[in-house]
């Protein structure tokens, strides 16, 4: 339970460095001397990000549930009819399901560092104006697509190799090797703040420049 409560604070900090970068601002990195906002800022965040992974995820979880109902229908038995139209609609509903799932999560994912940008000036309704959103990805979606293809292959490679070396030596039998691997877990953790802030940094500099874009175009 106080995990998630004490996950807020990096992710206020993140937030806030967002502005600070969005705005100009010269100071290098935010102060931790307002612990209140930092953590109100941190909750607003994980809410947001948890309503852009809920369509997703509660689509993935029926269709779970329909391949799981398909698997069972088959076990119970019936008549060959009544088996091969409930199991085959079940699996077939279930694997659209599934592939829908995963085409949101991935466009969804696209639309991420522009919503956060956006709820970082506008608050959660602007995270949500999707047309908006949409003309702000492809106002020059090649530039967009490179920087956020390039910045998510980094920091997925880096952190799958700290997780992995990691569960590796944790996973192996002698007390010394899984003290090893405990470096590796913990490191996560700031590495997932850093690479937060890069990432910052990276997209309210794309989104300046997407300002001077429109301004430039008649």
């Amino acid at each position: 339970m106080l995990l998630p409560v004490l996950f807020c604070f990096p992710l206020g900090f993140s937030l806030k460095y967002l502005e600070m970068r969005l705005e100009e601002d010269p100071q290098p990195l935010p102060e931790w001397d307002d612990w209140g906002a930092m953590f109100r800022k941190g909750a607003g965040l994980s809410l947001l990000l948890i309503a852009y992974a809920g369509l997703p995820l509660a689509l993935f979880l029926l269709a779970v549930i329909l391949l799981f109902e398909a698997g069972k229908v088959w076990q119970h038995g019936g008549s060959w009819e009544w088996l091969i139209l409930s199991v085959a609609g079940g699996s077939f509903a279930g694997i659209i399901l599934c592939l829908l799932a995963g085409f949101l999560c991935l466009l969804l994912a696209g639309f991420l560092p522009i919503a956060l940008i956006r709820f970082a000036l506008g608050g959660f309704r602007a995270a949500f104006q999707f047309k908006d959103m949409w003309q702000d990805a492809t106002q020059n979606v090649r530039d967009y697509a490179g920087t956020y293809l390039t910045y998510a292959a980094v920091s997925g490679i880096l952190l799958l190799t700290l997780w992995i070396g990691g569960a590796y030596f944790v996973s192996l039998p002698f007390l010394f090797l899984k003290i090893l691997g405990v470096p590796f877990l913990l490191a996560t953790g700031p590495l997932s703040l850093y690479l937060a802030l890069v990432g910052a940094f990276l997209f309210a500099r794309k989104y300046q420049e997407l300002i001077i874009l429109r301004m430039e175009v008649p």
